[in-house]
């Protein structure tokens, strides 16, 4: 979905500051009948996942290496291909794909521990996250939603390594996840060409598996309500 160089912030991710105008946040806003001129910001609307996923990397000084002439928030899916929100990539990947991936430098996720840093790119379909480093606040939010934080190899970084759009990441994540697992990865280049490395999943305790595997600290949320409930059916029906 997206190429990022070193230093990617939270604010970058999720940012806090106004609703520009024909953003696709605003569009949605005004689609539900909020007037330009109160559009306000997006920490404001935090409360409203809506907003908050089209304001997903939308962040003015952000720049998508893949894409670097469109827009911050925007991406193309295929060489050539209209310009898309990332809301709207992130349909069209769900339909064609297993889920989304980004690509990072170092010190990924540096700044405030802001949840929409990790919600946001969870909501877009986003299921792993290559960089050279995470920020260690970042890296553990990442992981309560689900999304696997993988160090990429040096080689992999964007500024040894030039990703285009159409490229594909294949992961092979083993059933036996550990701290210390270390993940095959292919890269299909949209020339046909195949390139392959390893990286490790920045894991560092049991129960940051236990909730990756979960797939994340909701899902592990909604199985452990469930599970209640059912009980106290059972019990219910006994009484």
């Amino acid at each position: 979905m997206a190429v990022f160089g070193d230093d990617v912030t939270t604010d970058h991710i999720s940012p806090a500051g106004a609703i520009p105008p024909g953003s696709d946040a605003a569009r949605h806003l005004a689609d539900c009948g909020v007037a330009p001129a109160s559009l306000g910001n997006y920490a404001a609307r935090r409360g409203n996942f809506e907003v908050m996923v089209r304001g997903t990397f939308t962040n003015r000084t952000l720049v998508n290496l893949l894409t670097p002439e469109l827009p911050p928030g925007q991406t193309r899916m295929e060489a050539g291909g209209r310009a898309q929100s990332f809301t709207d990539a992130a349909t069209q990947i769900a339909a064609d794909s297993d889920g989304a991936a980004v690509i990072s430098g170092a010190r990924y996720g540096q700044g405030s521990s802001r949840d929409w840093g990790a919600k946001g790119p969870t909501l877009l379909g986003v299921r792993a996250i290559l960089a050279q480093s995470f920020e260690r606040i970042h890296r553990s939010n990442l992981i309560g939603m689900g999304i696997l934080p993988i160090l990429a190899a040096p080689e992999w970084a964007p500024g040894a390594l030039t990703f285009a759009v159409g490229d594909v990441i294949q992961i092979d994540v083993p059933s036996d996840l550990s701290t210390k697992t270390i993940l095959p990865i292919l890269l299909y280049r949209a020339d046909g060409t195949v390139l392959r490395s390893e990286g490790r999943l920045d894991c560092q305790t049991e129960r940051e598996i236990a909730v990756l595997r979960m797939g994340g600290m909701i899902a592990d949320l909604v199985e452990a309500t469930t599970a209640a409930t059912q009980a106290r059916n059972k019990m219910d029906l006994q009484i």
